[in-house]
């Protein structure tokens, strides 16, 4: 016997027309908090939050602050593969690889193999 996919209460009509808040399961709707929704944020929260202006601080260890977090970031994104990750960031491999070297990040250099 083949079952079907489709409970008593959800018709193939709803489905084909869009989920709508009272097709899905009630569980899964209350599961969503708004602490959920902040931790999904993450770090754009935080930034925005706490900004990147520190009174006294000169603008250029700023600056290289904010980029070294960017490009940690994307490398920690990208799995750790340095061409990926310059393709995201939009910048020559070789750049990235400067860049890494300059703000003291990893081994900065390029693994042959």
């Amino acid at each position: 016997t083949r079952r079907s996919v489709f409970s008593s209460t959800t018709s193939r009509r709803s489905l084909d027309s869009g989920f709508s808040r009272k097709s899905l399961a009630p569980s899964l709707v209350a599961r969503i908090e708004p602490s959920d929704v902040d931790a999904c944020l993450g770090a754009a929260v935080a930034a925005k939050q706490a900004g990147l202006f520190r009174p006294g601080i000169p603008f250029r260890v700023l600056a290289e602050e904010a980029e070294r977090t960017i490009l940690e970031e994307a490398i920690l994104h990208h799995g750790g593969q340095m061409a990926r990750a310059a393709r995201g960031l939009d910048l020559e491999r070789s750049h990235l690889y400067k860049k890494c070297k300059a703000l003291g990040l990893r081994d900065a250099e390029p693994h042959e193999g």
